[in-house]
């Protein structure tokens, strides 16, 4: 009776010489076997020498483990032609590669290239589109990444939230520091990012400050209907908390470019739980030294926090 495991490893071997538009001889010569060791190791279902199994993956830029146990193994690989992503990766796509080129610098950082390395193969992403910040992907990349560096490199709040505030410190977002650092204040800046930056990197989202006062401003953040629909989700399924944590980090780094300060986040609402859009509270206070009330300002939807 064979095992499970080696059923799916065997059944994603086959898709892989299916791939590449092999016969099981062609397939045997090029992992290296002879065509009589490679039948009779498929017809009784046994593992391969996993220094094999090895070299195969880091080859074709899969990661290892979804060869060995994943029933839902999909190759990113077609003869005929470059395919940057799975097709999962591919509907709906209005993401740029920023935030993945963020979330990949910070894990090399805290846990060594090898981490990157495997994350890079986990998801079957080229090293040409991942160095090009103008590539697109959808939503669903960057979020099933943060729920697999959750799950697998025991990620925490601080982690997410740490993500998100490297942003000043990234030199593709130069952009964002000619853009911010010449504000006279918190709320002009906050404006700033929310209405003149996040455009430039994220289309599947809505941004817009729901209120403020002296100290604190609310951060509305609405998934856009279309894509919602394209993705064939619904709004409780698109993100997730781990995601809304970088996001949170993101909002909290804003001020650094002026002031070489964060601001502290909280999230308020979450369509996680039913609202719907999320909202972010930020603390204002340490950046209006002069007293100035932003609630007299006249602006639109005021909003007083308690």
């Amino acid at each position: 009776m064979f095992s499970d495991e080696n059923f799916i490893f065997w059944r994603n071997l086959e898709k892989i010489k299916d791939a590449l538009l092999l016969n099981d001889v062609e397939f045997a010569s090029s992992l290296g076997f002879q065509s009589k060791t490679y039948q009779s190791a498929k017809k009784k279902k046994s593992t391969l020498p996993m220094d094999c199994l090895f070299e195969l993956a880091e080859k074709m830029n899969f990661h290892l483990e979804d060869l060995l146990l994943s029933p839902d193994f999909e190759l990113n690989y077609n003869p005929h032609s470059k395919r940057p992503l799975i097709d999962r990766y591919t509907l709906a796509p209005h993401s740029q590669t920023r935030p993945i080129i963020n979330i990949l610098n910070y894990l090399e950082l805290t846990q060594g290239p090898r981490a990157k390395i495997n994350l890079v193969r986990k998801f079957q992403l080229s090293e040409d589109f991942i160095q090009n910040e103008k590539n697109h992907t959808n939503m669903l990349l960057i979020t099933d990444i943060v729920k697999y560096l959750a799950a697998n490199h025991n990620f925490k709040k601080a982690d997410f939230l740490g993500i998100g505030r490297r942003m000043p410190f990234l030199t593709t977002n130069k952009i964002l520091k000619d853009k911010l650092s010449n504000h006279k204040s918190a709320i002009d800046i906050l404006e700033c990012f929310v209405y003149d930056c996040t455009k430039l990197f994220d289309s599947n989202c809505t941004y817009s400050i729901a209120g403020y006062t002296s100290d604190y401003a609310i951060v509305d953040v609405k998934p856009v209907k279309s894509v919602v629909e394209e993705l064939k989700i619904s709004n409780a399924e698109f993100g997730s908390e781990e995601l809304c944590l970088t996001r949170m980090g993101n909002f909290s780094s804003v001020m650094y470019y002026k002031y070489g300060k964060n601001a502290q986040v909280k999230k308020i609402n979450s369509i996680h739980a039913g609202q719907k859009s999320n909202q972010y509270l930020l603390n204002l206070g340490p950046f209006n030294k002069t007293g100035h009330i932003l609630n007299e300002s006249g602006r639109s939807n005021l909003m007083i926090l308690q």
